[in-house]
């Protein structure tokens, strides 16, 4: 193995936390901050060394808020208006929070679907498919019945069969939910 000089394993940590799209911050036993990349301090501004007050804008959620030891995943959480998946490693005496945007993998998958030739309102459910609403939000959102939401979600199965059973949004696959039974036909 070729000699490395020393502290070349904290360099490259700190580059590859730094150039990360990822927003990553380390808060201490009374939630200071110790850390902050470049894209933790472009959205929540710089805390060094405060109490967050934030917490990544989690404090109205007590679920994410609480802390256990562990690794605690929560997939797709919205925060303003932007989804992103979120990590948190907490020990008794710190919590490494990770907040990685899903800005890209929407948009790449937004554009697969864009290009099947689907209608204007299969479009919209799509798009809030993609961003974890439910099916009933989504009806809800788009002020239709679920009969109706049932055919577009039909009408896209037929147009993109290669969707149909697959998990491609961010809460639930693309059907139509009835009484806890799915029906997709």
């Amino acid at each position: 193995m070729k000699h490395q000089p020393p502290g070349w394993k904290s360099h490259w940590l700190e580059k590859a936390l730094k150039d990360s799209s990822a927003g990553i911050c380390l808060l201490d036993s009374d939630g200071r901050v110790r850390y902050q990349n470049t894209p933790s301090l472009r959205h929540c501004g710089s805390y060094k060394d405060a109490v967050c007050p934030k917490e990544c804008l989690l404090s109205k959620d007590n679920s994410l808020s609480q802390r256990s030891e562990g690794l605690h995943f929560y997939p797709n959480h919205k925060i303003g208006n932007q989804y992103y998946d979120m990590a948190f490693l907490d020990s008794w005496h710190t919590r490494v929070i990770v907040q990685y945007p899903l800005r890209r993998r929407y948009e790449k998958q937004l554009h697969q679907f864009m290009t099947n030739g689907l209608s204007p309102r299969e479009m919209d459910v799509v798009q809030l498919g993609l961003k974890g609403q439910t099916n009933e939000e989504i009806a809800v959102n788009l002020g239709i019945s679920k009969a109706t939401l049932k055919t577009h979600l039909n009408n896209i199965y037929k147009k993109i069969p290669e969707v149909r059973g697959k998990n491609w949004r961010g809460v639930s696959d693309l059907s139509y939910e009835k009484n806890g039974d799915t029906e997709t036909s």
